[in-house]
């Protein structure tokens, strides 16, 4: 699928981490349904994706434990990038838990 790419700005971030990537209500239900990771043994790099409870998706890298380019999608032909999260501390920082957990249940064998 072709994708309008749209860099998302600081505002667009803060709205895509309030409504897809914050836990709902007071049960603090997680916003991710199921995690996908696989490892390209050649380069060295993790990529996660987040299938998220309203139908949408965070598909980034993650090199060690750093999440890097985050492509969020869903959203029809839009997609929204953010090349350098580490710049947006609650986006990298829920990126990095979650990206963490998809990495610990690759390698425990959870998707045999």
């Amino acid at each position: 699928m072709y994708y309008t790419v749209i860099k998302a700005s600081k505002d667009q971030i803060d709205k895509l981490i309030n409504k897809h990537l914050s836990p709902y209500t007071i049960f603090k239900i997680s916003p991710v349904m199921s995690y996908k990771y696989s490892y390209d043994t050649e380069d060295g790099i993790g990529y996660v994706t987040l299938n998220l409870i309203r139908g949408k998706k965070a598909y980034y890298q993650l090199r060690g434990n750093e999440p890097l380019f985050v492509e969020f999608t869903g959203f029809g032909v839009v997609r929204y990038d953010v090349h350098y999260p580490h710049q947006y501390p609650k986006l990298y920082n829920i990126l990095k838990k979650h990206g963490l957990i998809a990495k610990n249940k690759f390698w425990k064998g959870a998707d045999i």
